[in-house]
């Protein structure tokens, strides 16, 4: 009825079977497995891991595409942010302080408790320090949720790296 907590939901089909749960999440994950986003940075890594080689010429290749990818980003950058009005809510700045103050501290930490030396565990931390990915916007976009929220995110971690990256840099010296 009206009144009803389930009136959101569609009404089930005379029959329909109940999924379990272990059924649910083995589909999901086997799904997350089809998406190229995710096996091909699992596949990349254990290829670098078993340290194989490429072709010289699949490698220029590659070369060719990374030296793209980075315009390419910040071209669909622009298109997100063009397209998303910007929110400065208490999430998004949370968001924000997680990944540009918090994130780089733990990362000090836990260079300092396992004792990296220089330059990896500088370098460690000054990669925390840098703004959230463009991909997070994309994935965002793709899925239709959080959206306004992830480009707010991107913008303002951008921007506070005119802040946070040279106090990095200098306390990591």
């Amino acid at each position: 009825g009206l009144l009803s907590p389930h009136r959101d939901r569609a009404p089930r089909a005379a029959g329909a079977a109940t999924l379990s749960v272990s059924t649910l999440l083995g589909r999901s994950i086997l799904d997350t497995f089809k998406r190229p986003f995710v096996w091909a940075p699992l596949l990349a890594t254990i290829l670098v891991l078993l340290d194989v080689r490429v072709p010289t010429e699949i490698e220029s290749m590659l070369d060719l595409i990374g030296s793209a990818t980075a315009g390419v980003a910040l071209f669909v950058a622009g298109i997100i942010l063009a397209a998303y009005k910007i929110k400065v809510t208490p999430e998004v700045l949370g968001n924000v302080l997680t990944k540009m103050i918090v994130q780089p501290g733990i990362m000090a930490l836990m260079v300092v408790a396992l004792a990296i030396a220089k330059p990896v565990g500088s370098e460690a931390i000054l990669i925390c320090a840098i703004s959230t990915a463009v991909i997070f916007p994309m994935l965002a976009v793709r899925y239709k949720v959080y959206e306004a929220e992830a480009a707010s995110t991107f913008l303002l971690t951008t921007v506070s790296m005119i802040v946070t990256v040279p106090i990095v840099i200098a306390l990591t010296r």
